[in-house]
């Protein structure tokens, strides 16, 4: 297991944020890290840490797990590198209420406001600061990008790295309908309709389960950082059509719900890279492709990286740090998009 660098200054945070949907103020939990020894002039810049998927339910956030979430060889190497990080539960992991999954633009916001509690906590930090993620966090990180100047404008932002992001998985709708979902994408689907039926009450649990489904909703719901093996025995259980709506009207009620949370949203702040994997089965490689064209279509400036042979939980990701760091730098890449 990877461990902090020695001297490596961190706390468990409470800070506030907002929920895009209601644009109430929410508490939200996190841990924040600051290397050891002398900032450099102008102070440690900072990396937002957008965690995958791990669950909705309170006590499903990385600050709780004994390695972050899975998070800890990232932060490790972030701030061996000289960052200050922060690592955001998200809304509703690490406090009570309901966590909107897949809202990326709620996770966005959760993301920019760990930044202000990483400023909060130490005094020697920069205002520059840029946004990391994968899968759940990939599009929190995205999101983050697209919110930033608007939301934060004392910050400076730099760039923002998306591994295999879930920037727009309204494909699931129509694919639990005709019965292909993938193994791996039964918790995806399962986790948003819970999330939902929490939230807004034109979702009713029973109009998308049944079979194993539901004789297994309890254990499909639960916290993937305590019940991941037991959550997966579920998911192979799960029969081809045990998920989907009964009829088109459900369906359109789930699929307005996940188109709302789609990105991209509005044009970025700063240059994105977004790095996919083309045997992910998770999220639909052609999906990214997809967020990506609209989002050059909006004026992003994006990199786009397709890596062969690597699925969802096995991209290079340095591919992304590095792309950072040249920004961090002031030498930034040559910009592409798409």
């Amino acid at each position: 297991m990877a461990l902090l660098p020695p001297g490596t200054r961190g706390f468990l945070v409470s800070y506030l944020s907002n929920d895009a949907n209601t644009d109430g103020r929410t508490v939200v939990t996190g841990s924040v890290f600051a290397p050891s020894g002398p900032a450099p002039q102008g102070g440690w810049p900072i990396v937002a840490v957008g965690h995958g998927s791990s669950g909705i339910d309170h006590g499903c956030g990385p600050s709780t797990g004994p390695d972050f979430g899975g998070e800890l060889t990232t932060v490790s190497a972030l701030v061996r590198a000289g960052y200050a990080v922060g690592l955001s539960d998200y809304q509703g992991l690490g406090t009570a209420g309901v966590h909107p999954y897949l809202d990326a633009t709620t996770a966005g916001y959760n993301l920019i406001d760990s930044v202000r509690a990483v400023r909060a906590t130490f005094s020697a930090t920069s205002t520059r600061w840029a946004a990391v993620g994968g899968s759940q966090g990939g599009a929190a990180a995205w999101a983050a990008n697209e919110e930033a100047s608007a939301y934060a404008p004392e910050l400076e932002l730099i760039g923002s790295a998306s591994l295999a992001p879930a920037a727009d998985l309204t494909g699931l709708v129509g694919d639990a309908d005709a019965g292909r979902l993938t193994t791996e994408q039964v918790p995806l689907y399962v986790w948003f309709v819970e999330s939902m039926a929490r939230t807004f009450t034109d979702v009713n649990r029973d109009a998308y389960r049944r079979g194993n489904a539901a004789r297994d909703w309890k254990v499909l719901t639960s916290c993937a950082l305590s019940a991941a093996s037991t959550r997966v025995a579920a998911a192979e259980r799960v029969g081809k059509f045990d998920l989907g709506a009964v009829d088109p009207a459900a369906s359109r009620v789930l699929l307005d719900h996940l188109a709302h949370f789609t990105l991209p949203r509005v044009r970025a702040t700063a240059p994105m890279i977004v790095i996919v994997g083309d045997l992910d089965r998770y999220v639909d490689p052609d999906s990214t492709r997809r967020a990506v064209a609209r989002a050059c279509a909006l004026g992003d400036s994006l990199t786009f990286v397709q890596q062969s042979g690597r699925g969802h939980t096995n991209l290079d990701g340095a591919v992304g740090t590095d792309f950072l760091a040249k920004l961090f730098a002031n030498s930034p890449p040559p910009m592409s998009c798409g």
